[in-house]
């Protein structure tokens, strides 16, 4: 047996799929003696609202994990609260320009570093419920009282643009650019969940069920929400996959769940089911509920990022804040091919890995040694060159193996990878392990799905959102098409010469699965003979 052979098989014995281990490790965040509220966790930092000044209105405060210190971040006259944040991006609700008669007044104020407040709305109008989402703010904005909107505005553009303008009203906006989801009052009977990529403009049904469905959050991948189908009285927790439109129950406990959050691998809600504010937990991976904090006292609100979950926790009389992180028994693996020989449901740790491209709700690393490359999922804050640690549980899903990943850190950055040059002909390739599945291809044997690469050759056939390349290689994209399929977000002249580069994917068709080629921009496509 090869020394590598021996290696492989020794990875599979120490990372078979082990259901129930994940870990739980909690600690207290913030401390005070009045309240703290509505925490919003984005690695490394934690917002909230805080009552300390005078018991009564709310600043917002910041916690760094870097550094364990905590300032105050935006304070005012009367309110600063319902913060949201991603990355540097933090917005909030703010009630300093109410006037005397009229409390209720809000605008919606956002800022991108300490000392900075300043105020998007600022007219008229009341504006509540923002969420920030890479460089984009959304709100809802009341036209009357039986009307209201959905308005977003793009940070690097001016203005301000409707996402959403029902005959009724529109309410609870969450996003992950380009998914924004609201719920809309169906009139006079219930709230149903509505979803919109502003990248396409298509927008969907999430959910009409029965009775309301309430409070949506999204990581751009899943979407989340109260949902009372099963009774007017009791909410349970439901998610909807917008990339297969899966819908499934995730808790219908007897007793109210409520505010629930997704990112990545995991949801997590409120939970009274012992009588109190419990905080629980759901794994998208294994299908597993599990309790995160039942601690004395009601913890309620929880917010997550990446395995991180913070919460409002009352256990000592008032409302703190608390912490907890969601971890497995990864195990460390020497390289991506590795990897993907491993079965579904292993637990690894790839370190010091280059990303190549972010789709937003999943992004591609590869091997430094530029022999393998793999899909990561998440809305991960990743661009081309930055090297990462993924810890997570690999996965296949459209004939591609995948870590579903619980936590993606950046530890540095590089100069981003250049393509490899190859024919069309062996984009794909046969599969080297029986975890890992077989692309077909003209003459291709080596396995490079994952990869960046880049090829050249004529435009043979278009279609809504790809486009299919031949070099003389005549490969098959399954559908009657000769060249390999472009998914690509610009599309390309028919009977013109161009230059392909993006990510090495796959494309599943009659139940079989061809070589598909993932650009990431429409820069990735250039033509040749114009």
């Amino acid at each position: 047996m090869t020394k590598s052979l021996l290696l492989a098989v020794c990875l599979m014995a120490l990372a078979l799929p082990a259901l129930g281990d994940r870990h739980i490790t909690e600690t207290p965040l913030v401390v005070e003696v009045r309240d703290q509220k509505n925490p919003i966790v984005f690695e490394p930092r934690v917002v909230f609202e805080d009552y300390r000044v005078d018991g009564f209105y709310s600043d917002l405060y910041l916690y760094d994990f870097r550094t364990t210190t905590v300032v105050p971040y935006a304070t005012g006259s009367r309110d600063q609260w319902f913060p949201d944040m991603w990355g540097d991006l933090i917005v909030w609700m703010d009630n300093r320009t109410g006037v005397p008669g009229s409390p209720s007044k809000s605008d919606i104020f956002y800022s991108t570093q300490l000392g900075q407040q300043i105020n998007l709305t600022n007219d008229s109008l009341d504006q509540y419920w923002p969420s920030a989402s890479r460089g984009f703010v959304f709100w809802e904005e009341g036209l009357s009282l039986t009307r209201w909107n959905i308005m977003g505005a793009n940070l690097a553009a001016p203005g301000r643009f409707t996402v959403a303008e029902p005959s009724t009203e529109a309410h609870e906006v969450a996003a992950a650019y380009p998914w924004v989801v609201w719920k809309v009052l169906v009139p006079a009977t219930q709230y149903d969940l509505y979803a919109k990529n502003l990248m396409t403009g298509q927008e969907i049904l999430i959910s009409n069920a029965a009775n309301d469905q309430q409070f949506p959050h999204t990581d751009g991948r899943y979407v989340v929400w109260e949902d009372w189908r099963n009774s007017a009285t009791i909410s349970d927790i439901y998610v909807h996959d917008l990339l297969t439109g899966v819908q499934t129950a995730l808790c219908t406990n007897s007793a109210k769940q409520e505010f629930p959050r997704v990112w990545g691998n995991f949801a997590v809600w409120a939970d009274w089911r012992a009588g109190r504010g419990d905080i629980y937990g759901y794994d998208l991976v294994t299908g597993q509920e599990f309790p995160i904090c039942t601690a004395a006292g009601d913890q309620m609100n929880p917010s997550i990022h990446g395995n991180r979950v913070v919460w409002q926790d009352k256990r000592s009389g008032n409302f703190d804040i608390y912490t907890a992180t969601i971890t497995r028994d990864y195990a460390a693996t020497p390289d991506i091919a590795q990897a993907k020989m491993l079965p579904d449901g292993a637990e690894i740790v790839l370190s010091g890995r280059i990303v190549t491209a972010n789709f937003g709700a999943e992004a591609y690393i590869e091997d430094p040694d530029r022999n393998s490359g793999i899909r990561i999922t998440g809305a991960w804050e990743v661009s081309a060159g930055s090297v990462v640690t993924v810890q997570g549980v690999m996965g296949t899903r459209r004939g591609e193996r995948e870590v579903r990943a619980d936590l993606v850190t950046v530890t540095a950055g590089v100069q981003p990878l250049a393509p490899y040059e190859v024919r069309t002909g062996n984009i794909g390739g046969r599969g080297f392990h029986p975890n890992v599945p077989d692309v077909e291809s003209v003459r291709g044997r080596l396995h490079n799905v994952g990869l960046l690469m880049s090829t050249c050759g004529l435009v043979t056939a278009t279609g809504d959102g790809w486009f299919t390349v031949d070099d003389g290689c005549a490969v098959s994209d399954g559908e009657g098409n000769t060249g390999v399929r472009v998914l690509d977000s610009g599309g390309a002249p028919l009977g013109k010469f161009v230059r392909v580069t993006g990510i090495v994917s796959v494309h599943q068709t009659g139940g079989a699965s061809y070589a598909a080629v993932r650009t990431r921009s429409s820069a990735d496509v250039t033509v040749v003979d114009p």
